[in-house]
């Protein structure tokens, strides 16, 4: 959800998306204190500057914090899960360009394992082990 919100960021749909986030933390307040549209926007202005300046790190450092403004709001309103899927799906990543909408699409891995063997799998900062 941080790598398609803060994509959108640097789009001209921006006002539209900000729209639709803000709206949607206005009906579901996140348990980080601050104003949402402030945060929006100064992370908009961050973006903005980190995708013209090249500057990798600063990017993903602003993609971090709105995946844990999300995660805090789900792990304290789990019932949000759905909502916020469909905030991502119908709001966020049509404003995407196509190579940013293959960036925060939908990873599916499937791994067998036989005998002794051990498999482990990283996907969205969860540890999956069989």
């Amino acid at each position: 959800m941080g790598t398609a919100l803060v994509s959108a960021m640097a789009t001209d749909a921006w006002g539209t998306v900000r729209s639709a986030v803000a709206d949607f933390f206005g009906r579901n307040p996140s348990p980080a204190p601050g104003d949402v549209q402030e945060a929006l926007d100064r992370t908009r202005d961050d973006i903005v500057a980190a995708r013209r300046e090249g500057d990798v790190e600063r990017e993903e450092r602003l993609v971090g914090e709105w995946r844990l403004q999300f995660a805090g709001l789900l792990a304290a309103r789990p019932e949000l899960v759905e909502p916020v899927r469909l905030l991502l799906e119908e709001r966020i990543t049509p404003a995407l360009s196509s190579g940013e909408k293959e960036q925060v699409g939908h990873i599916s891995i499937d791994v067998k394992v036989s005998g002794r063997g051990r498999a482990n799998v990283l996907g969205s900062g969860t540890q999956h082990n069989r």
